[in-house]
């Protein structure tokens, strides 16, 4: 039995485990977090950072793994490519790895290849940070140059908030980095692509929701886009053209775009699988690209044939209740038997204190629906939604009511 190492326990993680499992894979999981998720569900389980290079390459060689990867996380892919060029297995390669999890070391690989990007600066200081503001138009982003999910990420309208913004993008900084960047208006989408021998597939193009400013949280995707053919197919060859651009190969990648006035610009690429649920389950859904199961074929050296797509819709939404306290719903069973979602999961425990919606960690759970049409997937995921809030426990002395709690 081939086995292989997935860096990372979390619930990001468990769609690989699952499907490793489904493909006869012996799995070995490693994450920091003695207690995650994953443990319980994999074949061996080892409480070991995915940033530590040194101890993962062990833990692999001891092993004897036959492939390693970890999906929809950006800083552990530095691990998978030292660990794959060690032991000669089919990852990225080292450099490609370090330009991919570094926003900066990004934008200048792209904009040396002419691909259009924010026009961008780089700092780990105040004082420099402070001559930088005042030469890049407002309103412009400060974010950190290797975090994701939006954390430390905000946008400035006023000089006077500058200060604040600085910090809050270097308290997510491990490598005490940030940029900033001028702020583009449109559209935001992401591409979900593979590429096998340098030859790339575009799977999907996943419209995207935000909070907006000053944060920008990603609060919901949905396949297919519902922008012109010709803007897709200006998206689809932008996203080649950075893959190709940052040597990206053999990987799956994760393209944020936005659509400006002057067309497509690139935000980031990630050499991974796109997180909030859409590659392991929009992207079957919409598609019927089993895209896990491609990317962990990748993994092991193995070639790929993709399947016929088909013409589906799916759309993913998350919590923002009317809530300070998670205190659970009232009748939960009967409102989600009514509602019948795809997929839905609540992320938080009983008594979470909600804070603003800084980050992707501070999002309640989330619904999936799969529809015939995009408009009633989102549609679909919007009533069920605006039924939770109106099903919230606001009491704690409210638990002891007929209710139900996921």
């Amino acid at each position: 039995m081939k086995k292989i190492l997935i860096l990372g326990g979390s619930v990001l993680q468990v769609p690989a485990i699952i499907k490793s499992k489904e493909l006869g894979l012996h799995t070995i999981v490693i994450d920091q977090d003695s207690n995650a998720i994953g443990k319980s569900i994999c074949d061996e389980f080892f409480a070991i950072s995915t940033l530590d290079k040194e101890k993962t390459l062990k833990l692999a060689k001891l092993k004897k793994i036959d492939a390693i990867l970890t999906i929809a996380s950006d800083l552990p892919l530095k691990t998978v490519a030292y660990v794959g060029e060690k032991l000669k297995l089919n990852t990225l390669n080292q450099n490609v790895s370090e330009i991919v999890t570094n926003k900066y070391l990004m934008r200048e690989k792209l904009s040396e290849k002419g691909i259009p990007c924010p026009i961008y600066f780089v700092t780990s200081n105040l004082k420099e940070y402070t001559e930088i503001v005042k030469m890049i138009e407002l309103p412009f982003i400060v974010k950190p140059c290797d975090s994701s999910g939006s954390r430390g990420v905000t946008k400035v309208d006023l000089l006077s908030g500058a200060e604040k913004a600085f910090h809050h993008a270097m308290n997510h900084s491990k490598v005490s980095s940030i940029i900033i960047e001028e702020f583009l208006e449109g559209p935001e989408v992401s591409v979900e692509s593979l590429t096998m021998d340098n030859d790339t597939d575009i799977l999907a193009i996943t419209d995207k929701v935000t909070t907006g400013a000053p944060y920008f949280t990603e609060m919901g995707h949905s396949i297919p886009t519902m922008l012109s053919k010709e803007i897709q197919e200006d998206i689809k060859s932008i996203t080649k053209n950075a893959i190709e651009a940052l040597n990206i190969n053999n990987s799956p990648s994760h393209t944020e775009i936005i659509i400006t006035k002057e067309g497509p610009k690139i935000v980031e690429v990630g050499a991974r699988m796109g997180g909030d649920n859409i590659t392991s389950h929009l992207v079957p859904m919409a598609t019927g690209y089993d895209m896990m199961k491609h990317v962990i074929r990748l993994s092991l050296g193995e070639k790929y044939e993709l399947e016929p797509s088909i013409n589906n819709s799916a759309a993913i939404r998350y919590l923002k209740l009317n809530t300070n306290t998670f205190n659970g719903f009232k009748n939960l069973d009967d409102l989600i038997s009514l509602h019948k979602p795809s997929v839905f999961k609540i992320t938080h425990s009983l008594g979470s204190t909600i804070n603003e919606i800084r980050s992707s960690n501070d999002r309640l759970g989330y619904v999936i629906y799969q529809a015939d049409s995009v408009e009633k997937a989102i549609k679909k995921c919007e009533l069920l939604i605006t039924a939770l809030n109106e099903k919230l426990i606001l009491e704690k002395r409210d638990m002891n009511e007929d209710m139900d709690c996921i």
